[in-house]
């Protein structure tokens, strides 16, 4: 499982920077073992797996090297660097950029984007310097600094001199800008939707996928796992849940279906709640036979590219026809999707009881 995952899925997405911040120093000061006040590889790897997050440790120091600063030496970090490394892993993306979403009901990821500091006085005015031109539909305040707007292109990472004057003089500062799209209309393509796949038979075309969004960007990358956030799913049962019985009947259940953004037919719904032991018209479903079903791993033996949602492998155990949910994100959002798959053995003996047989040709007289 990919490490924002397995953090997502142990901590849910509710944490603040400050939770953040609190959870790492306490993790942090548990595994320096010799108070030196810094950690290596090893111990960044058992703390992580700590917090069920499963890395290598060539990832490990993948992660320190990124992290570390001049305070760090060789392959151990400081719980500053520490921080940094669980915050990257809680957010998805890269501290030092300003992102935006380019969907049109979007704005900024976190907030508009003010002047923070500026020394001398006032008033000042602010121009992009050489008029160069922010994204399309980004403003800059002329006379506050701030910019803000609703971009509608998706802009790689740049940096935008931003200069501040008044009657004696101007200082200027880089804003680093990129414009990102979320994921959207994530499909899997028809042949994979219902897939029958063969017991130890390896796969000869992976199951692949197409969707709409930005793959690369200076602070992340889009990324695929099987599952979703259990958090935001609880959310959604418990306000279906309107007698607080911890149930959902059949209608409730579909309804539920509908807010995750599952397009589900009604054939489709009614396998999901045989497949849990429910009745598809009379049922009643609770959260922990839905999640155990709804956010099961792929079948053994199959596995999903992470860097482009492909499914391959060789499946090592039959599976009934089951409902898989797969869930692709980058730094502003994420959308998921649903296929089908079942695996059967094929025939691979064949032979009647008695090697020869004889039969009798029987003669009707017609009246």
């Amino acid at each position: 499982m990919l490490a924002r995952t397995a953090f997502i899925n142990h901590f849910g997405k509710r944490l603040n920077d400050e939770s953040l911040q609190s959870m790492s120093r306490e993790l942090f000061q548990q595994y320096d073992e010799d108070g030196s006040g810094a950690i290596d590889a090893h111990e960044l790897q058992k703390a992580l797996t700590s917090w069920e997050i499963e890395v290598s440790v060539e990832d490990v120091k993948g992660m320190i090297m990124e992290a570390k600063d001049e305070n760090d030496e060789g392959d151990e970090i400081r719980v500053e660097a520490f921080e940094k490394i669980v915050k990257q892993m809680f957010h998805g993306y890269k501290e030092g950029t300003d992102m935006f979403k380019t969907d049109p009901m979007g704005d900024w990821v976190d907030s508009k984007n003010p002047v923070s500091v500026i020394n001398g006085s006032a008033p000042f005015v602010y121009a992009t310097l050489n008029d160069q031109k922010l994204p399309k539909g980004l403003i800059l305040d002329r006379k506050t600094g701030l910019i803000h707007g609703v971009p509608s292109e998706e802009i790689y990472a740049n940096d935008y001199i931003i200069q501040a004057s008044n009657r004696v003089g101007s200082v200027t500062y880089a804003v680093k800008i990129e414009v990102l799209d979320p994921p959207s209309k994530l499909t899997y393509r028809e042949y994979c939707k219902n897939s029958k796949l063969g017991l130890h038979r390896e796969l000869h075309y992976p199951l692949k996928c197409d969707v709409h969004g930005t793959v690369n960007a200076l602070c992340g990358q889009m990324r695929f796992s099987v599952g979703r956030d259990p958090i935001q799913t609880r959310q959604v049962f418990d306000e279906l849940d309107t007698d607080g019985s911890g149930e959902l009947d059949a209608q409730e259940f579909r309804e539920m279906l509908v807010v995750l953004g599952l397009a589900l037919s009604d054939e489709e719904t009614a396998l999901m709640m045989r497949n849990m032991g429910k009745d598809p018209k009379n049922g009643a479903v609770t959260f922990a036979d839905f999640w155990k079903y709804f956010n099961s791993g792929l079948p053994k033996g199959l596995e999903i590219n992470p860097k482009n949602g492909e499914i391959s492998g060789i499946p090592t155990a039959e599976t009934p026809t089951s409902m898989y949910v797969i869930t692709c994100w980058n730094p502003v959002g994420e959308t998921t999707t649903t296929i089908l798959i079942e695996v059967q053995e094929a025939p691979n003996s064949f032979q009647y009881r008695c090697t020869d047989c004889i039969y009798k040709q029987v003669f009707f007289n017609s009246c």
